[in-house]
């Protein structure tokens, strides 16, 4: 573990916290990041290991270089431009990142469907976890209207509180317009799911039609 003083302009020692010696310096620049004035490990260990004959397998490079073809990592090493490699283990391996990877899917046909009255049909999506805003909000729920496309945005703490927005949300929207509810659209990710919420839609008579979860 190493340790530095308070921030300033002026070069700083960098102390081992666990030896209490100076390793480094450092020094605050303009753009208020931390510059490490240091210099490589100079060893005859570090020296003779650059120099080794080295044989690598061809999987491990394969993953190390974003997952490049097999056959343009050989040309790679045969023209030398992978340094510190004389040989590869050319044995390959199956890389179900790649097949993933290099899965597409079909676009979603066009669709006219849309809901004839307000607050027939209502799309609903809890998104999060996200860095804290200024209040300290870390998820919102969203509710859009298929008729008007009128989005409700509320912002929270914890992903707990969605069920209860959703009963604000609700109570709010048929006082304003006296119009109840009919669908409730969501994706099967886990905020729609608890027992307290499918009772509450279904002593309210809510159907709640249900998406696959990641899919726009």
């Amino acid at each position: 573990m190493v340790g530095t003083l308070s921030p300033s302009r002026e070069n700083k020692p960098l102390l081992s916290i666990v030896s209490n010696s100076i390793i480094g310096l450092v020094y605050l620049t303009i753009n208020d990041l931390y510059h490490l004035q240091a210099h490589p490990c100079l060893s005859k260990e570090y020296a003779h290991l650059s120099h080794n004959s080295t044989t690598i397998d061809i999987n491990h490079v394969h993953c190390c270089l974003g997952h490049l073809g097999h056959n343009n990592i050989l040309c790679l090493v045969s023209k030398g431009i992978l340094e510190g490699i004389d040989c590869l283990e050319d044995r390959v391996d199956f890389c179900e990142v790649c097949i993933v990877g290099k899965q597409y899917r079909f676009s979603f046909s066009a669709s006219n469907k849309q809901a004839c009255h307000k607050l027939d049909l209502i799309h609903s999506d809890l998104c999060g976890l996200f860095p804290s805003s200024r209040h300290g909000y870390q998820y919102y729920i969203t509710f859009t209207d298929d008729c008007t496309h009128y989005i409700w945005i509320y912002p929270f703490y914890t992903k707990a509180k969605a069920f209860a927005h959703f009963c604000e949300w609700k109570s709010m929207v048929e006082l304003n317009t006296d119009i109840f509810i009919k669908v409730l659209q969501t994706d099967e990710d886990g905020e729609y799911e608890s027992h307290a919420f499918n009772s509450f839609l279904s002593n309210c008579g809510i159907i709640h039609q249900k998406t696959a979860p990641y899919i726009p």
